[in-house]
């Protein structure tokens, strides 16, 4: 609520001053008696409770071994996810109408049991974010082989991994490979290729169907009666679509050099690193207010 309000205002005509006992009394901050062309400004309250959590149920298996000239390993990993998102009812009031705006009246008469009312100002705008309890259940897979050889100076390390859920409902393979000549035994060159998948299907799962805050108007009549809280549109919810979406992806390159320091014992590394994500999600320009639709052009 307004206790003072003239912000870069030099118009000492359009200065409210408030006489509302309860509101100067109610005021977090001690108010100054010589408040000219200055804004005191009083709020109070939170966010309310917010929550968010998941919980992760499978099982896995793994399995190693000898192999040619090196050895194998293999294994799956199975994994239910239960999560939520919550939060309580959320209220911003955002603007007030004094006796100052038109039209003028000498006191307003407000709704019964409105504390965002009094006879001298009220609240015109609000927001109202919807409480709500999202969950959602998702199921994911995972599997993967790789082999490790060497011969002599060449060390060759190759596998893939399989991934799929069913939010997304996409079946992922993610080659990786990397090679290592080592001409001596303090010298090595290393060279290499990884794929990785992200989707985040948790964080668009428990987004779906979150509301939209709403905006809320109201004024007053001639007669200085406050009227009811008319609502902006309708209330919209978050939906997160997609034709044909793939799983985002990220490319990954690497190099690098390692040197074993025979008479310092020291050792050197030096790293190349080339990173590029494909497919990753974007907001398409169909999208609207209400109902955002994903592609794969980011």
């Amino acid at each position: 609520v307004w206790a003072r309000s003239a912000v870069s205002n030099t118009n000492p005509a359009t200065w409210f001053y408030s006489t509302d006992p309860s509101i100067l009394s109610w005021c977090q901050v001690p108010l100054a008696s010589g408040l000219t062309g200055t804004s005191q400004l009083c709020r109070e309250g939170g966010y309310g409770n917010k929550a968010q959590g998941q919980e992760e149920k499978g099982f896995k298996a793994d399995i190693d071994g000898d192999f040619l000239a090196g050895a194998f390993s293999t294994g799956f990993d199975y994994r239910k996810t239960d999560a939520y998102r919550q939060a309580d009812e959320y209220t911003l009031y955002s603007s007030n109408y004094t006796l100052l705006n038109t039209p003028l009246v000498s006191s307003f008469t407000c709704p019964t049991g409105d504390a965002s009312c009094s006879y001298e100002q009220y609240t015109r705008v609000k927001t109202v974010t919807p409480g709500y309890h999202n969950k959602a259940s998702i199921n994911s897979l995972d599997a993967y082989a790789e082999v490790d050889q060497t011969w002599d100076w060449l060390n060759v390390r190759a596998g893939v991994h399989a991934s799929y859920e069913d939010f997304f409902g996409n079946l992922n393979f993610a080659p990786r490979l990397t090679a290592t000549i080592s001409p001596t035994e303090d010298f090595s060159v290393i060279g290499g290729f990884n794929r990785y998948y992200n989707a985040d299907a948790v964080y668009y799962a428990i987004r779906n169907n979150q509301p939209f805050a709403r905006a809320y108007n109201r004024s007053h009549t001639s007669s200085g009666v406050v009227t009811n809280w008319v609502g902006a549109g309708t209330q919209r919810y978050y939906s997160f679509l997609g034709d044909d979406l793939v799983t985002p992806y990220v490319d990954e390159f690497t190099a690098g050099i390692d040197w074993n320091d025979p008479w310092f014992d020291g050792e050197l590394r030096i790293r190349y690193l080339n990173r590029h994500g494909k497919d990753q999600y974007l907001k398409s320009v169909d999208s609207t207010s209400s109902v955002m639709t994903l592609t794969n052009e980011g």
